[in-house]
C-alpha cells in the first residue's frame, strides 16, 4: 500500500508555505492504521508525529510510547476529517 494523503492544506493561497499534511501509512508499512500528522511553516517543521488508529475501539491508541492527536496541537476539524476517513463508513 502506498502512502495516502488524507488532508493537505499546504497549498493554501492565504497562508503560503504554512499548513498541514496528514498521510495514511506514512512509512509504507502496509498498516493503514498508522497516520502521520505533519505541520510546517515553510521554514521549519512544527509537528511531525505518527499516531495509530485502533479500528476495533474506533479511537486513537494511547500508551507511554504512542502519541495521539488532540486539540490544541491538532485542530479538531482535522482530527474529525481523519477519523471519518479511517472509520468503516468513511
Amino acid at each position: 500500500m502506498l502512502s495516502h494523503v488524507i488532508y493537505d492544506s499546504r497549498t493554501n493561497a492565504n497562508t503560503p508555505g504554512v499548513g498541514w499534511l496528514v498521510t495514511q501509512d506514512p512509512i509504507f508499512s502496509g498498516d493503514p492504521n498508522m497516520v502521520r500528522f505533519y505541520r510546517s511553516n515553510g521554514r521549519r517543521t512544527l509537528l511531525n508525529r505518527i499516531a495509530q488508529w485502533d479500528p476495533r475501539a474506533q479511537a486513537w491508541r494511547k500508551s507511554k510510547t504512542r502519541w495521539a492527536p488532540k486539540p490544541p496541537v491538532v485542530p479538531q476539524y482535522i482530527i474529525d476529517k481523519v477519523v471519518a476517513h479511517l472509520s468503516p463508513e468513511g
